[in-house]
């Protein structure tokens, strides 16, 4: 069909619904001439749009619409009926229409865009042994190295209930015919446990799982698994710099956050260092006249404050600064991979972190926090030359900005 023309297939209740269309519109136009005491044929372009509803070209009355779509803001009324009709659509990727057959190609096309999604999901109830451990030690004040987890398993047993619940919900929203999956995490052991959940799960859906990449030598020159992510995935789930709590300095600095008094837990304070001892009051004084109840609630309000009392205890906004920006220069880099071999399957990489990275873009965006198995959406759209960040979650969606 040329565009212009009258559908050959078009039947007739399909044209008495155009016809009708073409009616009411050229009612609404009668009425701004009216109301503006205009010149009858002062915009002929409303004129277009009903002679092809006339001829049941909804195509051409699109398009005529698209063409002419800056001529309508000060026509709210008569732009709102084309919308609520489907006339008047999202703008027209001109460069994908020249390259169409036809106006039907065209939506064809325009309905394989990719939906590729970089999911950034917290880990599950967790027993936080390495944490404790630390704190029950001979030195509570040590650096919590993921190297040093000696258990594979840091979830609890409602722990791995939620993660599996949480991960059949989320695939139900997913196609394993149209969606593909890339899973990655941080090295400890709780985010790459409630990664595994969903990866095993993923697989029992029948979910084509991207393999991150071939074993490699570690430094005893051995093939094998080189962190807890690795050996944990099986060789399926990739560790990645930025999802890690490889910032974290002092353990029991850290917990000056939790809703309880952790020093009092240490079983030696002798072990304490007098300087952590001698400032623990006064930032302690500082939970407890605001207590949210939760590490990450008073992290996210209190951290500002508590980073001038201990200064390697590194506040909400600096993590931010770090961790989730380096974050999503990985989200661009990665859609922009993706872009290059243009796979038929879309990609979802499946992000498993801690609520660290995200508690000041939460707080500051959609003012709450992050609950465990709590997933935020990042999708990337080409707008003016630029590629914009979105993020959803807690069923708001918002442009992620620098």
């Amino acid at each position: 069909m040329n565009f212009g023309e009258t559908p050959k297939d078009i039947n007739t209740a399909e044209k008495e619904h155009l016809n009708k269309l073409a009616d009411e519109l050229e009612v609404l136009r009668q009425e701004f001439i009216k109301k503006r005491k205009l010149e009858v044929d002062s915009f002929p372009y409303i004129n277009w749009i009903i002679q092809d509803l006339r001829k049941g070209d909804l195509a051409t009355a699109k398009i005529n619409y698209e063409q002419q779509r800056d001529k309508y803001s000060d026509k709210p009324e008569i732009e709102r009926f084309l919308k609520d009709n489907g006339i008047a659509e999202e703008p027209i990727n001109w460069k994908a229409w020249h390259n169409s057959d036809s106006y039907e190609d065209y939506l064809d096309q325009k309905g394989k865009t990719r939906q590729d999604e970089f999911i950034a999901t917290r880990h599950s109830l967790s027993g936080y042994k390495l944490n404790e451990g630390i704190i029950q030690s001979d030195n509570p004040e040590a650096t919590p190295s993921a190297d040093k987890q000696w258990f594979n398993s840091d979830l609890t047993p409602e722990g791995i209930k939620l993660a599996q619940e949480k991960a059949q919900e989320f695939f139900n929203h997913l196609n394993p015919e149209t969606d593909a999956l890339f899973f990655v995490s941080s090295d400890l052991v709780r985010a790459a446990e409630t990664a595994k959940i969903y990866l095993d799960i993923a697989r029992e859906r029948g979910f084509e799982i991207i393999l991150p990449r071939e074993k490699k030598e570690n430094k005893k020159g051995e093939f094998g698994y080189r962190n807890k992510a690795e050996e944990i995935g099986e060789g399926c789930i990739r560790k990645i710099d930025s999802l890690t709590l490889d910032h974290l300095d002092n353990m029991l600095r850290e917990f000056i956050f939790h809703s309880d008094d952790y020093l009092k837990k240490v079983k030696d304070l002798d072990k304490v260092s007098s300087e952590t001892k001698e400032k623990w009051a006064k930032a302690r004084q500082i939970i407890e006249n605001d207590n949210r109840g939760t590490w990450g609630k008073n992290y996210a309000a209190h951290s500002e404050e508590i980073a001038k009392i201990f200064p390697n205890v590194k506040s909400a906004k600096q993590v931010y600064d770090s961790k989730f920006k380096d974050m999503m220069r990985l989200v661009k880099f990665g859609q922009e991979k993706i872009n290059q071999q243009n796979p038929e399957k879309n990609i979802k990489i499946m992000a498993f972190s801690h609520e660290n990275s995200f508690l000041y873009f939460l707080n500051k965006n959609f003012g709450e926090s992050m609950k465990n198995c709590e997933s935020i959406s990042f999708q990337i759209t080409p707008e003016n030359g630029q590629n914009k960040i979105w993020a959803t979650t807690k069923g708001q969606t918002k442009e992620v900005k620098e």
